[in-house]
This record gives structure tokens, C-alpha cells and sequence, in this order.
């Protein structure tokens, strides 16, 4: 790995505080496989780690201006991803709850099997409708993202834009779907969170 010297460090924050996104994209470069190594010592899942690592600089990239350069940028990045590690553990604590409530339920006739409700071609015709919505950019994304499990970096590649931009029509068409949802059906909320 190349090492940024704390000069070319203090000018990339610089920049990256005016919307660079080339500084935004050599930082990245520089600090994403140590936090991704440590993160998925921690969480153990190779994939929830990269979406931490990927969580993690959308933050950077969404509060880039508040970034202080006279503090260190590895702390403050260290710093995001426990917090996100936590998170997941606390997600994916509820998520546990969420299963064993509908396992209970399901004696109750509430509720199908999760692994039915979640192979239901009702539930999938849903959700693809609400794909279908998005605009074509942010659909494209989505699906290489989400459906055909590419990361953020390979799809920047593919496109010819950022890490950040990807993340950003991630964010916003996850939002969205999320929004459309909520007014339909709560629990397909819950599963999406839990799977998607």
C-alpha cells in the first residue's frame, strides 16, 4: 500500500472538503483495505464488512466539510466504523428478534414461514415494481449493486463514476423503496431490511 504522507493527507482533506471527489477517491483507495480488514475481523461476514467500509465513506463523503484537518483523519475514520460496526450488531440483533417473533407467530397463522414469504413471487413481483420506478441511472445501479451483488467500486469502474456517486443512488433508491413500502405493507419493510 502507497503511504500518504501528512502533508499530501492535509491537501487531499483540503480538497475533499470543496467536493473533490478525486481526493474523496485517494483517500479511499489509501484507508479502505485496513478498515475493511479490520472491520471483518470484527463482524466476520466478508459482506457486512464492505458495506460498513462503504456506509463508512458516505458519511465521509455526506459531512466532508465539517472534517477537521488538524485532527486525525485515521481516528476519525476509526471512530465511524465502530460506531457502524455496532450498528450492525444491533441490526442484526433486532433482525434475530424480528425471526423469532414471526417463528412464534406462525403457530398463530399470522404470518407464513419467512423462507416462503421471502420466496413468494407476490412479495418479488412487489418489489421489483418498485424497482421499476427508480430512474433509469439509479436503477441500473441498484440492480448491479443489490441483485447481481457487484460493489460499489466495480460499478463506479463500469460507469465511469465514483465510489461516492454509487453510494449515493444506493442510498437514495434504498429510501425510496423503503418510502413506497411504508405505506403498503410494514412487514415487507422488516424483510427488506433483514435480506436486501
Amino acid at each position: 500500500m502507497k503511504m500518504i504522507s501528512n502533508i499530501d493527507e492535509l491537501d487531499l482533506l483540503s480538497d475533499l472538503k470543496n467536493g473533490d471527489e478525486s481526493a474523496f477517491a485517494k483517500l479511499y483507495w489509501y484507508y479502505s483495505p485496513l478498515l475493511y480488514a479490520n472491520t471483518v475481523r470484527l463482524v466476520k461476514l466478508p459482506e457486512i464488512a464492505e458495506e460498513v467500509v462503504q456506509d463508512l465513506f458516505q458519511k465521509v463523503w455526506e459531512r466532508r466539510q465539517l472534517i477537521d484537518r488538524n485532527k486525525s483523519f485515521h481516528a476519525y475514520l476509526h471512530t465511524i466504523a465502530k460506531n457502524l460496526v455496532y450498528d450492525a450488531f444491533r441490526k442484526q440483533k433486532n433482525q434475530q428478534k424480528i425471526l423469532c417473533y414471526l417463528a412464534d407467530q406462525q403457530g398463530a397463522h399470522h404470518y407464513n414461514h419467512v423462507d416462503e414469504l421471502l420466496d413468494s413471487k407476490e412479495l418479488q413481483k412487489q418489489i421489483d415494481a418498485v424497482i421499476e420506478r427508480l430512474s433509469p441511472r439509479r436503477k441500473m445501479i441498484y440492480k448491479l449493486c443489490k441483485v447481481e451483488g457487484k460493489s460499489y467500486e466495480e460499478v463506479g469502474d463500469m460507469l465511469g463514476v465514483s465510489v461516492s456517486t454509487v453510494s449515493d443512488h444506493i442510498v437514495k433508491a434504498t429510501k425510496f423503496i423503503k418510502q413506497v413500502y411504508a405505506r403498503d405493507n410494514f412487514m415487507i419493510i422488516v424483510l427488506m431490511d433483514m435480506f436486501f
